[in-house]
This record gives C-alpha cells, structure tokens and sequence, in this order.
C-alpha cells in the first residue's frame, strides 16, 4: 500500500494542471469580450495586463515546478510562453473590435517576468531556511 502523502502528490499536480488549464482559458475569453460588453473595472489596461500575466504565469511556473522541471527551464519556459501567448493574445484582440497593442504585450511579459521572479525569490529563501535548520 502506497503511503497517504505519496498518493497526495499526483492529485496535488492534476489539481495546478486544471486549475491552470481553467484559468488560461478564462484569461483567453476576459481579454476576447468586446470593449462594448466589458464591465468598468476602475483600473488601467496595463495594470490589468500586468497582473494578469502575473498569475497566469505564476500558476503556470508552480505547476511546472510541481512537475518537477528544473529551476532555470521552467523560469525560461514560463516567460517564453508567456510572451508567446502574449502576442497571439494582442493580435487576435482587433478581431473582437478590440485593440492590439505593443505596450499591452509588455505588460504582460512584465507581468509574467515578476511572477517568476518572486517564486524564484520565494524558493531560494525557502531552500536558504531549510538549510539552516538542517542538522549538520
């Protein structure tokens, strides 16, 4: 018998990889709603494209990191899709009458690219802690 915490992991993985897959996909359809169907949200377009490349690459960076890809594929995976992504988003936009811009697709690698950071930033003062409390 497999013990609890080893079944807990491939469930904890399909859960990041649905949960990723939901949000790309809801990430799509919000930036495909025409302008004359969008709700006010009292907030700047870039702001709104910053941070939701945030959390859509930071989802997708944990999840690979679930995976177990290594620190600096996944960091170089992340942001490449991301940018990837962020273009083919900008330039099917026109075809809901909405506006393709330059300075929203570097909002959002911007947005991507602080989501790797900050994970990054977050593992290495978690492997820094877990270190220094190893009996050694």
């Amino acid at each position: 018998m497999m013990p609890r915490s080893a079944s807990i992991i491939p469930l904890a993985r399909r859960v990041l990889l649905v949960g990723l897959v939901l949000l790309w996909a809801g990430a799509f359809a919000a930036t495909h709603i025409p302008v004359s169907k969008m709700p006010e949200l009292h907030a700047s377009d870039k702001t709104l494209h910053v941070l939701g490349y945030f959390a859509l690459g930071g989802v997708f960076h944990i999840t690979l990191a679930a995976y177990g890809i290594g620190r600096l594929r996944r960091s170089i995976v992340v942001v490449l899709t991301m940018a990837a992504y962020g273009a083919l988003d900008e330039i099917t936009q026109p075809l809901v009458n909405r506006c393709a811009a330059f300075g929203g697709w570097l909002a959002d690698l911007a947005g991507a690219a602080a989501a790797v950071l900050v994970l990054e930033a977050f593992h290495t003062t978690l492997l820094k802690r877990k270190r220094a409390t190893k009996p050694g």
